[in-house]
């Protein structure tokens, strides 16, 4: 019985390998037949790739490289000439406004505001005994009793001349002795005028005095209150906040009028400054949109023209060009180069294909397309705008539509065509040799 069963298994094996030989060189020629019939197939077509038409958008634009700056960029400098104490930024710090960023030297300054201050003390001590003297000059005075004595004398001696007056007139005394009467109250009355002169110009001159005196402290005072102000110029502070671009000065230099000590920008509000040529310069407007990409970065900022120069220069053809970011979202030095792309107008849905799509054939623009997939007609368009290597079709194709975009020399109407693009894999492992 074992034996039986070891001579079935022979016989199947047998069979097994004779069918294999027989039978096994025709499949495989057959396969390969299917394989080299595709490539003759390919061979025999037209190599050429097939893109299908979408419509887009046709934009026409305008790139320059421009500078970040600040719409703000002050340069400091001191109001008083004195030596630099101290830098309290450093270049590139962001500072708040009223930060103290240098401090000068105040040390003669505050010597002068004490000699000043010395000198209004003298002056508010004089003013102050001046305004007495003043003030009680008609009610306390040694010269207001001489006066008040000598014309009670005066009126005194009016009484003795009226009865002297009288006696004459009765014989009882002479004449001579009438006229002396008379003349003591001439003398007297010229006593009293010249007194009362005298008072009153050294009244006049104690109140001119203490006028003088109140214009002197009123000078002093302002000039304190300007001496106050310089002061104050010795502590340079931010305006507002920013980041300070560079440092003129360190400690020990010495600060001047004009001279800049730091340079800062302010912060959150920064424009791209360009140079655009003559022809640009005339196609650029206020409020046109431009795209903003920063050196090291691929962000895309965004931004508005707010400035296009109204004159171009004689010699260089060139004018300046002013562009506002928006919502600056990145940490960009002022200084830093920008790639500008300013959209100076854009239409929507518009048929654009590669410029290798069309060709030029008997003075007429054409494509060539492909409804199957494996021929193509030749077919007519009008071309429009030419733009980022693409040709704008105004008339001639619709969307969806496929068309050849390579080797549009050896194409004619109606010829067959072999689509490299969407060769398989297999195709590639029976050794195809597609060129383009």
């Amino acid at each position: 019985m074992f034996m039986k069963h070891i001579k079935k298994v022979v016989l199947v094996a047998g069979l097994a390998v004779a069918l294999a030989v027989f039978a096994g060189p025709r499949v495989m020629k057959a396969a390969l037949a299917e394989d080299q019939g595709t490539a003759v197939e390919a061979k025999r077509s037209i190599v050429t790739e097939l893109w299908t038409v979408e419509p887009s958008t046709l934009t026409k634009d305008l790139f320059f490289m421009g500078t970040l700056e600040s719409e703000a960029t002050s340069n400091l400098s001191s109001k008083i000439t004195a030596a630099v104490l101290k830098t309290h930024a450093a270049e590139g710090q962001a500072v708040k406004q009223g930060d103290l960023l240098v401090t000068l030297d105040q040390e003669a300054l505050a010597a002068k505001k004490s000699i000043m201050l010395a000198q209004r003390q003298t002056l508010s001590n004089q003013i102050a005994y001046l305004s007495g003297e003043v003030g009680s000059f008609y009610s306390d005075r040694p010269m207001n009793y001489k006066l008040a004595s000598l014309k009670e004398s005066l009126e005194f001696q009016k009484q003795e001349v009226e009865s002297a007056q009288v006696l004459y007139e009765a014989g009882a005394i002479s004449e001579l002795a009438l006229d002396q009467a008379a003349l003591q109250i001439d003398t007297m009355t010229y006593q009293a005028q010249e007194l009362e002169a005298t008072m009153n110009s050294t009244y006049d001159q104690l109140r001119n005095e203490k006028q003088t005196a109140l214009s002197r402290r009123n000078e002093i005072d302002a000039a304190i209150r300007e001496l106050n102000l310089i002061i104050a110029e010795a502590e340079v502070r931010a305006p507002y906040d920013g980041i300070i671009r560079q440092l003129h000065v360190a400690a020990g230099d010495l600060a001047a009028p004009g001279k800049p000590l730091v340079t800062m920008d302010k912060r959150g509000v920064q424009k791209v400054v360009l140079q655009a040529g003559e022809t640009d310069l005339i196609q650029l407007k206020t409020g046109m949109r431009a795209e903003l990409t920063f050196s090291g970065s691929e962000a895309v900022q965004m931004g508005t023209v707010t400035f296009v120069s109204p004159s171009i220069h004689p010699v260089t053809r060139i004018g300046q060009v002013e562009i506002s970011v928006e919502g600056m979202t990145l940490e960009v030095p002022m200084g830093a180069s920008v790639q500008v792309r300013v959209v100076l107008e854009q239409e929507e849905n518009q048929m654009m294909v590669p410029l290798d799509a069309v060709k030029q054939l008997k003075g007429q623009y054409v494509v060539y397309v492909s409804e199957d997939g494996t021929s193509v007609v030749e077919r007519g368009v009008t071309i429009g705008k030419k733009q980022n290597e693409k040709y704008q079709i105004i008339d001639g194709l619709k969307p969806g539509e496929v068309i050849a975009v390579t080797n549009l020399d050896d194409l004619y109407d109606g010829a067959a065509v072999y689509n490299f693009s969407s060769a398989t894999e297999g195709e590639a492992e029976v050794g195809l040799e597609v060129r383009p």
